[in-house]
């Protein structure tokens, strides 16, 4: 059965003719935004997005999907509120035609929900807006090819299951409710609240403050919109003010999350992924007193289905509630640890077995997930004595496995030397390197978890060098091809100050994404090409020792 905007109907043939004619299309129909995730899993469940925001009418379209992938859900949401009728025909394996009541122009969201193949490997889906008219008594279906758009993906294999856990929320579950002690009360009281999500679902509350009644004001409340974007929202009973991702977190990705406010700068935040997406001036909005924080529903049970909006249907994990406006570099620092529930601030909710009262853990569903929290090693540093260089690093991480030795001679090219193994209770390591064969020397410690993902934990560099060795080394960005994001990695091998950028191929600036002083390790940086156009730009990342380096990467909308 495939749900059609609130209504469930069996897939089947059409029971009248189609006569299939490619008309030509003129140049001012567009797209907007075509979003898919890129790094998805086999059978996994996810949304894709498809913006239309072109001058051309329609009254359907036709999907190709793989044909081991299933159609769950089609909505088509009308200047991205209103959801309108919808008939949904499977033609053959993958492919569907879609007609709805009434005509599409101007702005519409159409958003599919679909469930990949079970094995990894290249896939490819495609939308193709179609119109269908009657002529001479017979139904004509007039596809738009000009305006068909065609998308490429890699599926990866499935996600790995690792010892975290998280909590699992639907429509029939039990909502998480917190009284609300140690929450700002006040305007003038700092706070922020972070988290992890993942869910396909809109329209759903992640978090409130919030009882439901209109003129009730409160500090915070995040849901994921009709659109499938994360918005938060504040209000002092006459006012909702909200802040909104631009890209879509209903893609069954695990995303994190995080609203700080600052009343004494009159300002709020909103971060997605460890990136500013929006924010907010606000000056004493909230004053009344807190009743508690529910956690998939708003503190009245009722309230979400008045006003149509409806439970979080997804998993939530680490939710915390600090009293301080965290920096966006404590956010980063901290977001892929699990920290300990000791203590008044921050509050946390771990959702860990051993954390729970006998009462919770029969309640709620808390199942391992695929989130991965972890700590890198620390302190990691190599000193040369007569016999060989001494390494040493410290870690406390229970999920580690094993920790590799590499080494290399430019500082772009590492292999490695030895692994050494984690052990329980052992939270100092030390490995000696006797074979050095030049006079400049980098090393690298990479961390291996349980659940076969390594990372990169500390870098260092030894020896005095020539004066080409750089200070700082552009590794490239991940995904690449992206849409709309991808992750830029560099490596610091001295303190030095880097500047990193990303430019166009004609030579402007698009973005200064860092500028600031190094200590040697491992850093990334996020860019977001939303709002850009596709095809080719230029990461550059420039160091105080002189050294400039370049990277090409690929938007591919």
């Amino acid at each position: 059965m495939l749900s059609l905007s609130g209504q469930a109907m069996p897939l089947g043939f059409l029971f009248f003719l189609f006569l299939v004619v490619v008309a030509p299309i003129q140049s001012y129909a567009q797209f907007g935004r075509l979003w898919s995730a890129s790094d998805l899993a086999a059978s996994q469940e996810t949304n894709i997005f498809v913006d239309w925001e072109g001058g051309v009418s329609f009254n359907g379209f036709l999907v190709d999907l793989p044909a081991s992938w299933q159609l769950y859900e089609v909505v088509v949401l009308r200047q991205g509120f209103v959801s309108i009728p919808l008939t949904v025909e499977s033609t053959e394996p993958g492919k569907y035609h879609v007609t709805t009541a009434q005509t599409i122009r101007g702005r519409h969201e159409v958003i599919l929900r679909v469930r990949t193949a079970d094995y990894p490997g290249a896939a490819s889906w495609s939308f193709t807006p179609a119109t269908n008219v009657q002529r001479d008594g017979v139904d004509h279906l007039v596809v738009h090819q000009g305006l068909a758009h065609v998308r490429n993906l890699i599926i990866d294999e499935p996600a790995v299951v690792t010892a975290n856990h998280a909590l699992r929320l639907s429509e029939s579950d039990r909502a998480w409710e917190w009284s609300g002690e140690n929450f700002p009360a006040h305007a003038d009281e700092a706070f922020t609240v972070e988290g992890w999500l993942q869910t396909t679902r809109t329209n759903r509350i992640v978090l409130s403050t919030w009882d439901g009644t209109e003129h009730t004001s409160y500090p915070l409340e995040i849901v994921v919109d009709r659109r499938g974007r994360l918005r938060s929202f504040v209000s002092d009973g006459t006012a909702h003010l909200s802040m909104a991702s631009i890209a879509p977190v209903a893609d069954g990705l695990w995303h994190h999350f995080a609203v700080t406010t600052d009343p004494a700068l009159g300002k709020a935040r909103l971060i997605l992924d460890g990136t500013p997406v929006d924010s907010l001036s606000i000056a004493s909005i909230f004053a009344g007193q807190i009743n508690g924080v529910a956690l998939g529903h708003r503190l009245d049970a009722n309230a979400q289905r008045n006003l149509h909006i409806q439970l979080f249907n997804g998993q939530l994990d680490e939710v915390r509630i600090w009293r301080i406006p965290r920096t966006l570099a404590q956010l980063r620092r901290t977001m892929r640890q699990s920290l300990p529930t000791n203590g008044d601030n921050p509050v946390i909710f771990t959702f860990e077995p051993q954390s729970l009262s006998n009462a919770q853990r029969s309640q709620y569903v808390i199942a391992p997930s695929t989130l991965a929290f972890f700590t890198l090693a620390r302190g990691f540093q190599a000193q040369p004595e007569a016999d060989g260089v001494h390494l040493t690093w410290e870690s406390s991480d229970p999920n580690t496995m094993a920790f590799f030795i590499e080494r290399s001679t430019n500082g772009r090219d590492y292999a490695r030397v030895e692994e050494v193994r984690a052990r329980a209770n052992i939270a100092k390591y030390y490995y000696l390197d006797t074979i050095v064969g030049s006079q400049v020397v980098y090393y690298r410690l990479r961390q291996l978890f349980s659940w076969d993902t390594a990372h990169v934990a500390g870098a260092v560099k030894l020896g005095m060098g020539g004066g080409d060795e750089p200070g700082a080394i552009l590794r490239g960005n991940f995904p690449n091809p992206f849409n709309p994001q991808t992750t830029i990695s560099y490596e610091v091998l001295q303190g030095v100050r880097v500047r990193l950028s990303v430019w166009d191929v004609s030579g402007h600036r698009i973005a200064v994404l860092v500028d600031e002083e190094h200590r040697p390790g491992v850093f990334e940086a996020s860019f977001d090409g939303t709002d850009l156009p596709s095809g080719t730009y230029l990461i550059r990342l420039q160091s105080s020792d002189g050294q400039i380096q370049t990277h090409r990467m690929i938007l591919m909308k």
